[in-house]
């Protein structure tokens, strides 16, 4: 995490792998007893990332968080507001 590249998505990571309706807290990581499983959840990752268009993925966060982003009150100074207005 960094400045540093993404690595390969399916075999740069080391993924895990739980059942979350039988092990809520992620204590049992199946993914070295059920690599077919784990290949399936990648393969599923793949096909879904590409669905919504989220590759390439970006490892900048130092980057990112230095961004600055749009805001909707920059250069204002009225603002109105309409409705009910509560006294405590």
């Amino acid at each position: 995490m960094g400045m540093s590249k993404m690595p390969n998505v399916v075999n740069g990571y080391k993924w895990e792998l739980y059942n979350v309706a039988e092990d809520y807290s992620e204590a049992n990581d199946l993914a070295a007893r059920m690599p077919d499983k784990l290949r399936e959840m990648q393969e599923l990752f793949l096909v879904e990332a590409s669905k919504y268009n989220v590759f390439p993925l970006d490892n900048t966060v130092i980057q990112r968080a230095l961004t600055p982003r749009p805001s909707a009150t920059a250069g204002r100074d009225v603002f109105t507001y309409s409705g009910v207005n509560v006294r405590p």
